[in-house]
């Protein structure tokens, strides 16, 4: 029997996993989300950390990436190498990529380094007839090893070459991308494309073999806009499995060092050599090449030959490896990956969202990270994020893969347009430093890509820039004037740091535009948020859907009874959550005898007779609740928020709900049989009509 079993699930976007000990008793707890993870030790929390997304910086102009080439190269003739030991079921596959998809004239040199699997030499026999005159065959009579074999045809061509491994399948019209460089800058001496497995070369995962099992030709067509900045990307070395060799730095350096025989390191020698000669190895970033890695050495033999070959390289060239890591920390090279990473996974991908978001956090992030968890096992998520300095931040989320980069946000709408996009999603885009911009943005990039657009309420910053309809003095205004109305914009531009530089009417005149001519649908989470929106923009009354948002299950809880009353509020309790009413309660509980105020979370400031729990895990909350034997949840909040979590999740515990007459919670909460709307904000009289309340239910449960 094992001394331990592991069990894993997945609940509402948090992996568990839980081990036991004879299978039967729980001992320890591992939670991990999209940006924290969690250990308890029986029933203790040892260790708990917070993700923080390391964003670097583009170095890239993004316009000039995406400019057509200009130069045409296609009669220029190439000599493609191939030296072949065994890998008999990856011959045919290359051979047919060659013949298909070469789009430069071209000359095969295929050497057949003795192989012992006797199926190779008749197939040579056949591709040569194919090929006719475009293809040399050559025979060693001994097995020489690869670089000795690269050696034999290298001193027989004419041109520049490639160097092919046999475990590599060619997309359409690779050549003319991967000799560009060569035939239009003179210093170049070494180009290798992206690949499932080349090291530095390797996308989406850098130094790894990546599974590649997409459509080679679909990840090509998006790829080949990008027009690399070759004076920028100088690197240490190439990738011998796909490299075009200038022919003029063939000429200077001489060949392949053929103290690596067998291969691997050869062509980091080679590269090394070529920039002491003034030559650059750079990278064709608009090709992918599929690469099996193993056509013909076993792991073991292959590391070996690398633990070797590499020792030889590093006595030769000491900041061979330190020009490495740098090259991968490079900010350059990164922001290139990035976009490659970004149209790979788009050529993946059943369906593209862009998700227009805020960088507050909260409840709209709980909700965007929900439905990319959702989402992303077949539709790649890109998220846009803008702030009141002007920083854009652009991440991407793709089953288990994420990406993420600082950029301009020009850059970063130039971007996106080379990515062909299903829906574009304005979910929150009220931490942005010019929002109205960003609406004339998306409506470009919707027209450029045929998207859809999705609008979310998940605020009233559509009708409001104060973003819920609360005005200066803190009072819900319900936006009565429209020249009451302009008197927030210097609290909004002053408090969030943003500078929106238009009327209140040209607000409502953009936004109506934006919604009731480009928006396709508008969700909103409560039937008041719909009701306002269809007040404020009565042409979006028939794109409105109400979707409330998914709430994880908590159970009941279960309150002792005892004499006092006890009223929790929920959340961190800012001035629109409420804080100035529990600020005029706090002053004045004391004459209230037997009466707690608690608030199961954090207040803007601290509050001297009403206790503060603190931060909290959702799970723990029903716990909390009756620790602290709560009577009923109160809801102080001053504005109509459009779902309210802490809500559903009172009522979900079974526990009595008040809020005052507005939004999404007095609607739930007036249908709810133990709920109490409060029809006037009056702190002292709402929690004398809450307590009265409290005493009625227990009453009715006598």
């Amino acid at each position: 029997m094992n001394i331990v079993t592991k069990k894993e699930i997945t609940q509402d976007g948090v992996r568990i996993w839980k081990y036991y000990l004879f299978g039967c008793i729980p001992y320890l707890t591992k939670e991990r989300t999209y940006k924290s993870r969690k250990t308890v030790l029986f029933n203790i929390c040892v260790s708990k950390h917070l993700y923080k997304f390391t964003y670097f910086r583009n170095t890239l102009n993004i316009t000039n990436l995406f400019q057509k080439k200009e130069i045409d190269i296609s009669d220029n003739p190439i000599d493609i190498i191939i030296p072949i030991y065994n890998g008999f079921d990856f011959l045919n596959n290359l051979f047919h990529s060659i013949e298909q998809n070469t789009d430069l004239p071209y000359r095969i040199f295929a050497v057949n380094d003795c192989s012992t699997d006797e199926r190779v030499q008749p197939l040579l026999e056949t591709w040569n007839k194919t090929f006719g005159s475009k293809m040399i065959v050559i025979n060693n009579n001994i097995n020489l090893g690869f670089v000795k074999s690269v050696n034999i045809a290298l001193k027989q061509s004419s041109n520049h070459i490639v160097l092919l491994n046999t475990d590599v399948i060619l997309p359409k019209n690779w050549a003319s991308r991967l000799f560009y460089p060569i035939f239009t800058r003179q210093n170049v001496g070494s180009v290798a494309p992206f690949s499932n497995s080349a090291t530095i070369f390797s996308i989406p995962k850098i130094c790894e073999n990546n599974n590649f099992k997409g459509d080679l030709n679909k990840v090509n067509t998006l790829l080949q806009s990008i027009n690399t900045p070759y004076e920028s990307i100088k690197l240490p070395t190439g990738v011998g499995f796909c490299m075009a060799m200038n022919k003029n730095a063939i000429d200077e350096v001489e060949f392949l060092d053929e103290a690596f025989e067998k291969g691997y390191g050869e062509e980091n020698d080679w590269c090394q050599r070529v920039i002491k000669k003034g030559y650059i190895n750079t990278i064709a970033a608009d090709l992918f090449v599929w690469h099996q890695h193993g056509g013909s050495f076993t792991s073991e033999k292959k590391e070996k030959l690398i633990k070797d070959h590499l020792s030889i390289i590093q006595k030769r060239y000491p900041k061979y490896n330190s020009d490495m890591q740098n090259t991968i920390k490079d900010e350059t090279f990164k922001s290139l990956r990035f976009v490659a990473e970004i149209l790979y996974f788009s050529a993946l991908a059943t369906k593209t969202e862009i998700w227009f978001d805020h960088t507050w956090g909260g409840g709209t992030e709980t909700y965007t990270y929900r439905q990319f968890d959702a989402l992303k096992t077949d539709t790649l998520c890109i998220r846009v994020q803008n702030d009141k300095s002007d920083n854009t931040f652009l991440s991407y989320f793709y089953k288990d893969y994420s990406g993420f980069i600082l950029i301009d946000f020009d850059d970063a709408m130039h971007l996106l347009s080379h990515i062909k996009t299903d829906k574009i999603v304005l979910n929150n885009i009220a931490s942005y430093f010019d929002p109205i911009k960003t609406l004339d943005e998306i409506i470009k990039l919707k027209r450029k890509l045929n998207a859809k657009i999705s609008f979310r309420g998940h605020d009233l910053f559509a009708i409001c820039p104060t973003i819920n309809m609360v005005n200066n003095k803190d009072v819900y205004c319900n936006i009565d004037t429209l020249n009451n109305c302009s008197k927030c914009f210097s609290l909004v531009n002053g408090k969030r740091g943003r500078k929106i530089k238009c009327s209140i009417q040209n607000w409502h005149e953009q936004w109506n535009k934006f919604l009731s001519n480009e928006t396709d649908e508008v969700l909103v989470f409560s039937q008041s948020t719909a009701d306002i929106f269809s007040k404020y923009y009565p042409e979006t009354k028939n794109k409105i859907k109400i979707l409330p948002h998914y709430v994880p299950e908590l159970r009941k809880v279960n309150i002792k009874k005892h004499d006092g009353i006890n009223i929790a509020v929920l959340g961190n309790i800012g001035v629109i959550k409420g804080y100035n009413i529990l600020k005029e309660i706090n002053s004045k509980i004391k004459k209230y005898k037997n009466t707690k105020v608690i608030v199961i979370g954090k207040t803007e400031k601290r509050l001297s007779h009403i206790k503060s729990t603190g931060a909290y895990n959702l799970n723990d909350l029903p716990s909390i609740m009756e620790n602290n034997n709560i009577d009923i949840v109160f809801i102080p909040s001053i504005c109509p928020e459009t779902f309210s979590y802490t809500t559903s999740e009172a009522m979900m515990m079974g526990l009595p709900v008040a809020c005052f007459d507005m939004g999404a919670p007095a609607e739930r909460v007036s249908k709810y049989k133990q709920g109490l709307v409060l029809k006037d904000i009056n702190p002292l009289e709402n929690l004398q009509e809450i307590k009265n309340f409290v005493k009625q239910l227990r009453k009715e449960m006598k």
